[in-house]
This record gives structure tokens, C-alpha cells and sequence, in this order.
């Protein structure tokens, strides 16, 4: 999944092109949350990619919780999941500094 990218998704050269047939690209999603004077790089042209498209009034929400608060947990009803069904959940809260045998202490929070 690529979200409001500013640089292209992929770039390929002739020779790479010529292969594309060949290759199984498959459930990549390209998001422009606020459409094209947003920024972002050209839509995904490639086999294997879909492309949503918002606009500044009307913004693509993906179902994140509470993205400007930093919460990326999907909601039970979130596009994302209908759009790429095979998206796998990141499990934010599981991914922290923890202490073990090498970091014995924890930075104050």
C-alpha cells in the first residue's frame, strides 16, 4: 500500500517494461487521499495495482482510527479492507522499545 507518495509509485525502464507480463504483480493499492493538486505523484499505470483518488473536499478514508492522533488501527468498517482484503493489520501496539538482556532500561517516556 502507497499513500499520498510524492515521488512514483515504480518507475520502469523499456527492458524491465517488456517483462512486466511476466512477472505476478498483484494487491498493491495507490492512495491520493486529496486528488492531483494534492501533490502526490500520477497514478500506478501497472497490472496488479489499484488506484484511489480523493479530492481536498472529500478526502480518502482509508478507515485508520485516529490517524492525526497517531492511531493506524483499522476500524471494523475501513475501505482499506474492502479495497486490499488481503492487508494484514500492522500491530502498533505491539511495536515498542521493550527491556531484555541488552537494553536494561527503557528511555523516560
Amino acid at each position: 500500500m502507497f499513500v499520498d507518495c510524492t515521488q512514483r509509485v515504480c518507475d520502469f525502464d523499456g527492458n524491465v517494461r517488456k517483462l512486466l507480463d511476466k512477472l505476478e504483480i498483484a494487491e498493491n493499492l495507490a492512495v491520493n487521499t486529496r486528488g492531483a493538486a494534492s501533490g502526490v505523484a500520477k497514478a500506478v499505470e501497472y497490472k496488479g495495482f489499484v488506484n484511489l483518488a480523493g479530492t481536498a473536499p472529500e478526502p480518502v478514508d482509508l478507515g485508520f482510527a485516529d490517524p492525526a492522533a497517531g492511531n493506524f488501527a483499522l476500524r471494523p468498517d475501513a475501505r482499506l479492507r474492502k479495497e486490499l482484503p488481503a492487508f494484514e493489520a500492522i500491530p502498533v501496539e505491539s511495536i515498542a522499545l521493550y527491556q531484555d538482556e541488552y537494553r536494561q532500561r527503557l528511555p523516560a517516556r
